[in-house]
């Protein structure tokens, strides 16, 4: 232990002078164990500082600030935090122009021939804009309809 002014302390506790200029003992306070890092996708960025946590991504970039990095953001250019992707085709629900139906994007997002909105996987009639009316019901927009009014037709 040590000692100051012939007062002994445990060898796990130092000696200084208090406030008024008396000899005491203080315990030291252990030296915590620091928590291990997670780098799930080893690129050397920690998990809990990664905009993603499971591909490797050394640059942090992130375009639309939703804390979810461009490499493995859905929906790079427009901010959608949950990233929602109802029809799992890796497009995600904000930039989707036809979130519930599952088709191929291409290199822009969803495939959408007339550009109308809807992509041609849900769109009534793909090769010309329309306000996707169907009035008999049949499935085909009534502008592409050859008989709107007659769903055998």
């Amino acid at each position: 232990g040590c000692s100051f002014d012939a007062v002994a302390c445990p060898a796990d506790e130092r000696c200084e002078e208090d406030d008024r200029g008396a000899p005491r003992c203080y315990g030291v306070a252990p030296t915590p164990t620091p928590t291990p890092t997670v780098d799930s996708d080893g690129d050397g960025i920690p998990n809990e500082k990664d905009v993603c946590i499971n591909t490797p991504d050394a640059d942090q970039a992130d375009f639309d600030g939703d804390v979810v990095g461009d490499v493995c953001d859905n929906c790079r250019f427009t901010r959608n935090p949950n990233q929602a992707d109802s029809d799992g085709d890796d497009v995600g629900n904000v930039c989707d122009s036809c979130p519930d139906v599952t088709d191929l994007p291409d290199e822009d997002g969803d495939t959408n021939t007339d550009g109308d909105g809807e992509g041609n996987a849900c769109d009534n009639c793909p090769e010309i804009v329309n306000d996707q009316s169907d009035v008999d019901g049949d499935g085909r927009g009534d502008i592409c309809d050859a008989a709107p009014n007659d769903p055998n037709f």
